[in-house]
């Protein structure tokens, strides 16, 4: 049962966030800051990525705000 819970998670790197937000890095750095934007998780060093499933559900929570 508890194996059942778990669900891989799939990060993606800064090309492939901004090719799904259509935004540039800078504004997605600067958004996440500001609480406008989810914060990436630190790899290690200066490796960054976001789970697929929290960019996903961002882009859902902006089209159904139109």
């Amino acid at each position: 049962p508890e194996r059942e819970s778990l669900k891989a998670i799939r990060l993606i790197r800064i090309g492939e966030v901004k090719a799904r937000v259509g935004l540039s890095t800078s504004t997605i750095h600067r958004w996440a800051t500001a609480g406008r934007f989810p914060k990436p998780i630190k790899l290690g060093g200066h490796l960054i990525a976001w789970p697929e499933d929290v960019i996903d559900q961002w882009v859902k929570s902006k089209l159904a705000s139109d």
